[in-house]
């Protein structure tokens, strides 16, 4: 690896150009990090220094959402909410379909975030 510099004063200074993705790292990828910066900080630096850091968050934010997607789609079938629930009792159906999204979010946390 050949590294330029430029010269400040009397010092060199690398240039050095971050390599950052043109997609959102989204809110999952924003967890990750958060988790990955106070639990494994080496695997974090690590990521980070090789410039895969990005990539990773991006990736598992990927992974993240389609999990959750699907694991929602599972839930909702297994509860046998109905939309004929929405027009009979409003209330009860958000409660229903918060509860829903709030587990699919609870197993996406433990499964991908915080492995």
């Amino acid at each position: 690896m050949i590294i330029e510099y430029k010269q400040e004063g009397d010092y060199l200074i690398p240039n050095l150009k971050l390599d950052v993705p043109r997609e959102d790292i989204g809110k999952y990828g924003r967890l990750r990090y958060r988790y990955l910066k106070g639990h494994n900080p080496d695997f974090c630096a690590e990521l980070l220094f090789s410039g895969e850091l990005c990539k990773h968050l991006v990736k598992v934010n990927k992974e993240a959402l389609e999990r959750f997607m699907a694991l929602e789609n599972q839930l909702i079938k297994k509860s046998g909410l109905k939309e004929s629930l929405k027009r009979e009792d409003q209330m009860e159906w958000i409660r229903q379909r918060n509860q829903v999204r709030t587990i699919a979010e609870e197993l996406v946390l433990a499964e991908i975030i915080y492995d």
